[in-house]
């Protein structure tokens, strides 16, 4: 599916277009680039290219599943309210796989380090599901999309 992407993307990727400029005045024979792909210039990033907005949402989804994974409830119930969550936020860990794949983890994991607090608490919230689910195999594939999209 990622090889699809990436072929899609060097297929379809932004196109880039010259135009050349007036010929009159000072400015004449000068080249400008244009991209068309590229917005207005206030639009907004993609969450993969703004790190970190990706790492608040990303303490965010953990924080989520560690409220999920610690409500009352058998494995089957914890495994239901795991995939809600990982559904919500399907664009994160989309932005995640996205930087993760051009090589960014370093980048990400510097960006994380400001959200170690929240995402310790948790971990500490979900670990006692974890444990206690841990032979469950609904429950080990409800949790396992936290690192693929």
């Amino acid at each position: 599916m990622r090889l699809c992407l990436l072929i899609l993307l060097a297929a379809c990727g932004p196109r880039r277009t010259t135009e050349p400029a007036p010929k009159a005045g000072a400015d004449a024979g000068v080249t400008v680039v244009v991209s068309a792909d590229a917005g207005p210039p206030d639009a907004p990033r993609a969450l993969a290219d703004d790190l970190p907005t990706l790492a608040t949402r990303s303490a965010d989804l953990l924080v989520a599943l560690g409220d999920a994974l610690a409500a009352d409830g058998d494995c089957a119930v914890l495994a239901a309210g795991a995939r809600a969550v990982l559904a919500d936020y399907l664009d994160v860990r989309t932005a995640q796989a996205t930087v993760a794949d051009r090589g960014g983890g370093r980048e990400l994991d510097a960006a994380l380090a400001a959200h170690a607090d929240r995402i310790t608490a948790a971990a500490a919230r979900m670990r006692p599901a974890i444990v206690a689910c841990r032979g469950d195999a609904d429950f080990a594939a409800a949790v396992t999309p936290v690192d693929v999209p």
